[in-house]
């Protein structure tokens, strides 16, 4: 009996009209997705009636060009008569009056928008009620409009492009879509995903909007308390200039230059500047940018005999190769004399020979082991047949710090000393530099006769090891004029 009076029901609405019913078909067209009123309802592609006929459609549209709005008395909805309702054949379905007002309040001229942006992941497309949003717009023509939750279908005007501002600048919204009647300005989270690398995370204390390639926040918003997410305007923050104010000693310091504290304290007792309050904190950058190297002391250790402690360097290659083909030199120290050894050198590798040398050489001179060998890390002392040597002759080694050669100061200043005496030997007697050696080992064994304020008795570093005096009368000037007597090898009688 039900369904004969529906059907009736569509007969005479066929007559009234006085209309084909297959008019209604050109009459709608595919819908956009998206949420009304801020409410979770999903749009539909086409207005489908679940195959009721054709007289609904065009009543429904008869009703929308009239202006009229009317409400449902099946489910107790805006927007559709009772012939129109989904649940008009759905005999399970029960009428609530109170869902019923509920409904008829959710009248979207009831709701403003606040002008932000709530992230819809159900939207296909940006919707906003506000064409002024919209950088670059245009009527729309079409007949697609949106279904909102409440039946309401909702007209669209203009469509464009806009932008959602962010951290690192605006992002760029396309086909934006403008809905007078919508109540909150929806952005399409599939859209943006789309159009833009970045994702969304929502949680319950709000959402944020992520660039996928940097991890940057580019916006973020909070969740209201009727559980909407909804995006903020980034928040710039406002700096003035806090010149000729009261500040801490760190600012002070800061604005100064990073200046010493006592400079800071005198400008604070002159009335200068004016410090409210003293922290005395340690100052970071001043660490890295003015540190500087502390002084070292001086060893303490004193030598009870000869070649108790051994200090030894390498220097070169020298700019220009000796006669011989020298392009290094070796000195040996001895630590309780001063008195120095030199041996010049055609590679660095030939070291570990020349220490051997050496070594029987003083031992058999002095009659005493040499017991501790001081250097710097230098490959040549660091080598395994060198640190062979030393272990087999029971030396014990020493070795100084990267980049500290303050530790082998003692070797350090004796090669001072030689290159300044040499370099000098050879300027006056105006010497080629290709007899550097020589100039070399003539400074070493002057430095050796010449006394040093080094011992404590202000002796030369010769008497201090040997208990003589040296004899200065055979000494001549470096590089004089010379005659020795060849007449033992002159070929003839007549030769000079």
């Amino acid at each position: 009996m039900f369904r004969l009076k529906s059907y009736d029901d569509r007969l005479q609405g066929y007559t009234a009209a006085d209309v084909s019913p297959h008019l209604a078909f050109g009459t709608f067209n595919n819908s956009s997705r998206g949420r009304g009123k801020g409410s979770r309802g999903r749009g539909r592609g086409n207005y489908s009636t679940r195959g009721r006929g054709f007289q609904q459609q065009f009543l429904s549209l008869s009703s929308q060009s009239s202006g009229e709005r009317p409400t449902c008395q099946i489910c107790g909805k805006r927007g559709h008569p009772a012939i129109q309702c989904w649940h008009r054949f759905d005999e399970s379905y029960q009428y609530s009056e109170a869902a019923a007002a509920a409904f008829s309040a959710l009248h979207i001229t009831d709701v403003t928008d606040d002008g932000a942006w709530v992230p819809d992941s159900a939207a296909t497309a940006h919707i906003t009620n506000n064409g002024q949003r919209l950088q670059q717009s245009q009527p729309y023509y079409g007949n697609d409009t949106i279904m909102a939750s409440d039946g309401n279908f909702l007209p669209i005007t203009h469509i464009g492009s806009a932008s959602l501002p962010s951290t690192s600048g605006n992002l760029p919204l396309k086909d934006v879509l403008v809905c007078p009647d919508i109540a909150k300005s929806l952005l399409s989270v599939s859209k943006l995903t789309k159009d833009y690398p970045c994702s969304f995370t929502f949680d319950a204390n709000g959402v944020l909007v992520k660039d996928k390639a940097t991890s940057k926040v580019l916006t973020m918003g909070s969740s209201t308390s009727d559980g909407l997410y909804k995006l903020e305007n980034p928040k710039f923050q406002m700096f003035y200039s806090t010149r000729q104010v009261k500040a801490s000693d760190a600012v002070w310091h800061m604005r100064l230059g990073h200046p010493n504290p006592q400079v800071l304290q005198l400008l604070s007792l002159s009335k200068a500047i004016k410090i409210n309050k003293s922290t005395n904190a340690a100052c970071e950058s001043c660490r890295l940018g003015k540190s500087s190297r502390l002084p070292f002391s001086s060893s303490e250790f004193i030598a009870s005999r000869p070649l108790e402690r051994v200090h030894c360097d390498l220097w070169g290659p020298a700019p220009v190769s000796s006669v011989q083909g020298f392009q290094y030199y070796v000195i040996f120290i001895d630590n309780l004399s001063r008195f120095s050894w030199f041996y010049p050198l055609k590679r660095k590798s030939d070291f570990c020979s020349i220490f051997i040398k050496f070594q029987s050489s003083v031992e058999n001179l002095l009659q005493t082991k040499i017991g501790t060998f001081q250097s710097d890390g230098g490959g040549e002392f660091i080598s395994q047949r060198f640190f062979k040597q030393l272990q087999d002759s029971g030396i014990q080694r020493y070795m100084s710090c990267p980049h500290t050669p303050q530790q082998n100061g003692m070797a350090e200043r004796k090669h001072r000393q030689l290159t300044e005496m040499g370099l000098t030997l050879m300027f006056q007697s105006k010497t080629p530099q290709k007899y550097w050696v020589e100039a070399f080992f003539t400074s070493n064994f002057l430095s050796n006769l010449l006394p040093t304020i080094a011992l404590a008795t202000k002796i030369s570093p010769y008497e201090a090891l040997f208990g003589k005096v040296p004899n200065y009368s055979a000494l001549r000037t470096f590089g004089c004029a010379c005659f020795p007597t060849l007449r033992d090898y002159a070929r003839t009688k007549f030769d000079p």
